[in-house]
């Protein structure tokens, strides 16, 4: 049973005391941190894996025969998601376990294909890849990524047919003061994007300061960043089209914590880094994310 619990400061005072964000985007929330959508179907819980730079053919196809035996019946019953750099690779080990979809890191902005060093799109797609991320991190601090950038690649994933991951996050500088900085990035991110394109889309709140860190965000910052998110998006595109969205939470993400991290309002599931290419701890995390939603 997914269970709403904080510490002794209610997630009401947290955005009432310490939460920089413009009231509207708070007032649609009940202190649970849900939107009025008692009426449209559930969302299916949800957990993510990025596999960054590793995972051989052997490994993945260990990997797949593992975690099938160790998920059981649950598989199918939410969705779960794993991404990797060597698409083909995953796509060819994933025969086994077609009721897990694959997913990229990255895809390059341009479709031209007269040009070195990244993956199109539309090659992605013909290796089987069903998701893609756009926005991580590490391709805004490593690769020197803008948004105006990203929102370029999120429109050559959307007009791929592939499904996109937009992650989200506060700058380690911005740590105290997140919602402008959200907003910003949002706005710049989904610059032109439709609702009928972001209504297939999948977000992430992933704060940079977070990422490859011994402890997460506390729930109640996430809490309160996750209902930010899905109420900006519903000003922008609507009860409708928002409301199909999951929001998951990454960064730091453990099995030890994962039960912790769902108590959080407003998250669908979570997504896993260092954890997630052990098929045990994975279905671990995939597990606590199917017991939070009833599913076992």
């Amino acid at each position: 049973m997914k269970v709403y619990h904080y510490l002794e400061q209610g997630i009401s005072d947290f955005l009432a005391t310490t939460a920089k964000v413009p009231t509207q985007y708070l007032s649609r929330s009940s202190i649970a941190g849900k939107t009025d959508s008692t009426l449209m179907p559930k969302r299916t819980p949800l957990a993510a894996a990025n596999w960054k730079m590793a995972m051989t053919l052997d490994q993945c196809r260990a990997f797949v025969r593992e975690f099938k035996e160790e998920m059981g019946d649950l598989i199918g019953k939410m969705q779960v998601i794993l991404c990797a750099t060597a698409m083909s690779t995953l796509s060819e080990a994933l025969t086994d376990l077609p009721k897990v979809d694959p997913g990229a890191q990255n895809s390059s902005a341009f479709l031209d294909p007269e040009r070195s060093g990244e993956i199109s799109a539309a090659l992605l797609v013909d290796a089987g890849c069903v998701w893609c991320m756009v926005g991580h991190w590490e391709m805004k601090t490593r690769m020197n990524k803008s948004d105006e950038e990203l929102n370029r690649e999120l429109y050559a994933v959307c007009d791929s047919g592939m499904r996109p991951i937009i992650l989200v996050g506060e700058s380690e500088t911005d740590k105290g003061a997140p919602a402008n900085d959200l907003v910003e990035r949002m706005e710049t991110m989904l610059a032109g994007i439709t609702a009928d394109q972001v209504t297939r889309a999948m977000m992430v709140y992933e704060p940079e300061w977070a990422i490859g860190a011994d402890e997460p965000a506390p729930p109640e910052c996430i809490a309160e960043r996750a209902t930010f998110m899905r109420n900006w998006m519903i000003d922008r595109y609507g009860e409708e089209a928002i409301h199909p969205i999951p929001i998951i939470y990454g960064g730091a993400v453990f099995p030890e914590n994962a039960e912790w991290l769902l108590s959080t309002p407003d998250i669908d599931g979570l997504g896993a880094g260092r954890k997630s290419r052990d098929p045990k701890e994975f279905a671990r995390i995939a597990k606590t994310v199917g017991k939070a939603f009833n599913l076992v």
